[in-house]
């Protein structure tokens, strides 16, 4: 009995150990959603809406999307790290050992740091490229027009155009190099690769590589990206250029945290440039407007600034000027001063598009809500009304992700590009046009106004001092 006890023991012994070497892999097929901050939306293959948490299982078919200055980190394993950028929006695909994530739009961090399995595949797709990874780090871009761009800090990746010709050859990508694919003049697409600099890369992922010393090294090894001082406060600078605007600068000319703005000295200076620019070109435009219209000419000239923090501590300017009129309150801009134009001499807003460049709206209507920026105008003699909504990350104006319009000479409306009814116009105008602190106007009669904002003298005068601290 003792013996057939033991043989009976074995069997099951060497039937487990079978089941066991025959189980597949689960590496690059456990995807959780690691932690999110700001507003997340999630659903299912189903189109479910699923409620984001940590730890939250994804599967095939789960889409993810981030909105403004939103965040989501999601494990692929616990080797394996992704972090999606503010508006951007995923899809997961999966197939036994084989991951893909399709990157509709926006922007996406990859993290691996242990190479794949031979018979593992994870693969970042867009509409026109797919990019193979295996053990490396980097980041994927897709643009709203389409346009992708891989750059790699440290490894290397396959990237191939995504079309169906499978003889399609790959394109190896390693550190700090940088793909994109484009259409010459003839002949088909291609993908090009440049070099790329630690400027370009995006603040999103400078939080993940402060807090990597290792990761660092391997890219300044494998790149020759320096990024050594991404570990540094975000006001500290490589060259020794401090940030500490706050010693110039007050709640008088900076609407926001003057302890929390990340502007240089070199910058202030570029700044104060453009707004004595900006006072010079409302002055010439002001003495031409009276020179042709006498009724003007008894309205002194004014112009009106103010710096704003336009998201992690990046300002922009608000500028307006023209004849003045007068000074009141409206409650639809509640504790800030409206000035009113007797007319409209030049107004305009901008931001730093980068380091040292400064990029102007030029709109004639707008206001600052909260992470966006507000445009709506009427034309052709209120015929017609236009209105745009402009995300502000990280300080600069993105492209409009929603607009609305109507025609209210035929009683038509759309809204993003759509037909929609009167009550779904109203109802998107309710939704963006909010009481706002910051902006100004223009009426089609050439009036207008703007709130929130000092005399420009004064803008200029706490720009200068401080672009003096160099």
């Amino acid at each position: 009995m003792n013996k057939y006890l033991r043989r009976i023991s074995a069997l099951f012994l060497a039937l487990s150990l079978c089941l066991v070497s025959c189980q597949p892999r689960q590496i690059a097929t456990t995807m959780v959603l690691k932690k999110t901050e700001g507003t997340v939306n999630i659903q299912d293959g189903k189109q479910k809406t699923i409620e984001p948490a940590e730890q939250l299982g994804l599967y095939s078919g789960y889409q993810v999307e981030t909105s403004q200055t939103s965040y989501a980190w999601i494990n692929l394993d616990k080797v394996k790290l992704t972090k999606m950028d503010a508006e951007s929006e995923i899809e997961i695909a999966k197939r036994k050992n084989d991951l893909e994530i399709i990157v509709h739009s926006g922007k996406l961090f990859f993290h691996v740091t242990e190479p794949l399995e031979d018979d593992e595949s994870l693969d970042i797709r867009t509409s026109s490229m797919i990019v193979g990874v295996r053990g490396t780090c980097g980041w994927v871009e897709n643009s709203k027009e389409e346009k992708t761009r891989v750059y790699i800090l440290e490894g290397t990746v396959e990237c191939q155009k995504n079309n169906s010709d499978a003889e399609d050859k790959t394109v190896p990508v390693s550190a700090g190099q940088m793909a994109e694919i484009t259409r010459p003049a003839e002949g088909e697409e291609q993908i090009v690769l440049s070099a790329f600099e630690v400027s370009d890369i995006p603040e999103y992922i400078m939080e993940e590589l402060r807090e990597d010393d290792e990761l660092r090294q391997k890219i300044f090894e494998e790149s020759g990206l320096d990024i050594a001082d991404a570990d540094q406060d975000p006001g500290e600078l490589s060259d020794g250029e401090n940030a500490n605007p706050s010693l110039s600068f007050n709640e008088h000319v900076y609407h926001g945290s003057p302890d929390s703005c990340q502007l240089t000295p070199s910058q202030a200076r570029l700044f104060a440039d453009e707004l004595s620019q900006a006072m010079k070109i409302g002055s010439d435009q002001y003495e031409q407007l009276i020179a042709g219209q006498a009724e003007f000419s008894s309205y002194p000239f004014q112009s009106y600034a103010i710096l704003f923090d336009g998201g992690n501590g990046i300002p922009g300017i608000f500028f307006s000027s023209g004849a003045y009129a007068s000074t009141s309150t409206a409650p639809e801009h509640p504790g800030a001063e409206v000035i009113s134009w007797a007319a409209v001499s030049y107004q305009t807003m901008f931001h730093l598009e980068e380091p040292n460049e400064i990029y102007h709206t030029c709109l004639e209507n707008l206001f600052l809500a909260d992470g966006y920026l507000f445009s709506g105008n009427l034309i052709d003699g209120g015929t017609f009304y236009d209105a745009y909504v402009y995300p502000l990350v990280d300080g600069r104006m993105q492209r409009a992700s929603t607009m609305a319009g109507a025609n209210y000479e035929d009683g038509t409306y759309h809204v993003d590009g759509q037909p929609a009814s009167e009550e779904e116009f109203n109802q998107w105008t309710n939704t963006w046009k909010t009481p706002s602190e910051i902006g100004y106007e223009y009426a089609i009669d050439s009036s207008g106004g703007c709130w929130g904002m000092v005399p420009a003298e004064d803008v200029l005068a706490a720009l200068t001092d401080y672009a003096n601290q160099e």
